[in-house]
């Protein structure tokens, strides 16, 4: 996918329009054809009839001499060649590694360097125009004569790019994009996950597994943060029950909140979280009870917000309170997004913090894609919950030894598969993006069958459809 945003580039795929300009993704299409189409006309094929050299009758004997004299040769070359290959099988040879860099797209690139074709790239202004860069030919495709050129230490592929464009020398410039397997995650409990294939977590980790540099704040009854699913992804945060520096999960909710959100994935260990790549920011607001006061919780939220957090997940809920809703409001003021659990009561009734405007609210699905029974739901007119999220029968870390998982209902799950959506979409978008944009992203980006706006506002999460939102956004920031 090229940079497409300078005057007199080809461009061609989806266009986006916003920052005063017209955004371009796609790959080369008619318009680049159009534009190779004067070139292609000065290539000819020579007229096979009345050319070449004059056709020599078939002559057995020397055919039967040919082809001895072809077996001798190809016993030679193939000795060769065995030769050759037990010499590259005994040495040593290292694998080329890129150094990758994200563009605006989201899609990696090899940093420093540009793929280039000319429409004639043996002419001297071509030469001067790779000069100008203070750039160098490394390689080239000789069947289509695009070329690899290595900028200088330090130079922008962007920047390379629209120069090259503005030359008005080429048929087209792009970065040399990166292409990876699209594998699926080996985490050998991932089949149990009935969830993430409901919430379309794989295509979307096609685009993102999340950034380590996201953190997602759970504010819970603390976390095991040894735990082999865990470990190395948790920054211990405070533990305002026991008020010292140490959030340790004396109940287990909490680890098995922060495993549906972010477990390390793909170690072939245990279970897959929503964000991958993501942190966690472990607080302890909830006793071993389960239980947490109005002033433990505050102090949790607003030390996730001034400590990083980028989202916080709050899978526990209550009565309204002035103080818990200040609290949220300083953490979104600060660009921190707040996802809250809609409750367990299967009733249409408000429940805190989820109820909330400046909260995406969770409800619960099952397996069958329906609203669980348990779940608390919108009344008839209210806006209290947004989305719903697989909540029934979740696999997730537990926190009774560093190898322990388990099975728990609730919306305490459904949230975390929000709260890692929210992860990804940062991921994507960059740490600086607006939350308007990233909860816009997720509410709008949903499934609505299965009457799910009559329950939540506007459906169940769809975390493959707001990667692709996300990508298509990209380019706006």
């Amino acid at each position: 996918m090229g940079f497409c945003r300078s005057p007199g580039i080809v461009r061609t795929g989806r266009r986006f329009s916003c920052m005063g300009g017209d955004w371009w993704a796609g790959l080369a299409g008619p318009s680049v054809r159009a534009c190779l189409k004067p070139a292609l006309q000065s290539v000819r094929m020579t007229d096979v009839a009345g050319s070449g050299p004059p056709i020599t009758p078939f002559d057995a004997s020397r055919y039967e001499e040919d082809q001895k004299m072809q077996g001798l040769l190809r016993s030679i070359v193939g000795a060769a060649c065995l030769l050759s290959i037990g010499a590259v099988t005994a040495s040593a040879r290292a694998d080329r590694q890129f150094q990758a860099v994200k563009g605006a797209d989201g899609y990696e690139y090899v940093a420093e360097q540009v793929v280039v074709k000319f429409f004639d790239p043996q002419s001297a202004e071509a030469e001067a125009a790779v000069q100008q860069l203070g750039a160098r030919v490394v390689d080239t495709l000789i069947w289509d004569d695009v070329q690899l050129l290595q900028l200088p230490a330090g130079k922008s592929v962007e920047a390379a790019v629209n120069e090259l464009v503005r030359t008005g020398l080429v048929a087209y410039a792009e970065p040399n994009h990166i292409y990876r397997a699209d594998d699926i995650p080996n985490d050998p409990m991932r089949s149990q996950q009935w969830g993430l294939t409901q919430i379309r977590a794989y295509n979307a980790w096609d685009i993102s597994h999340g950034d380590i540099d996201v953190i997602i704040g759970v504010i819970d009854t603390g976390c095991r943060y040894t735990h082999q699913d865990l470990s190395g992804r948790v920054i211990q945060g405070w533990d305002y029950v026991n008020n010292d520096p140490n959030p340790w999960d004396d109940n287990g909710h909490g680890t098995h909140v922060s495993g549906i959100a972010a477990a390390k994935t793909n170690n072939a260990l245990g279970v897959a979280g929503v964000a991958w790549d993501a942190r966690i920011l472990a607080t302890k607001g909830l006793n071993s009870a389960g239980q947490g006061d109005v002033f433990w919780l505050a102090n949790c939220i607003d030390y996730s917000w001034q400590n990083g957090a980028d989202v916080i997940n709050m899978s526990w809920g209550g009565g309204a309170s002035g103080t818990i809703f200040n609290a949220i409001a300083r953490a979104v003021s600060n660009n921190c997004l707040p996802v809250a659990a809609a409750g367990n009561q299967g009733s249409a009734v408000a429940h805190y913090p989820a109820a909330y405007f400046n909260v995406i609210g969770v409800a619960a699905s099952t397996s069958a894609d329906v609203i669980w029974g348990s779940s608390n739901r919108n009344a008839p007119g209210a806006t209290w919950y947004q989305v719903a999220a697989p909540g029934v029968n979740i696999v997730s870390t537990w926190n009774s030894s560093d190898f322990a998982y388990a099975q728990l209902d609730g919306t305490s799950m459904a949230s975390p598969h929000v709260a890692g959506e929210a992860g990804l979409l940062t991921a994507i978008l960059g740490r600086a993006a607006p939350i308007a944009l990233i909860r816009s992203i997720i509410e709008q980006n949903v499934y609505t069958g299965n009457n799910w706006p009559t329950y939540v506002q506007f459906g169940r999460i769809d975390v493959g459809l707001a990667a692709q939102a996300a990508m298509a956004a990209r380019p706006c920031l």
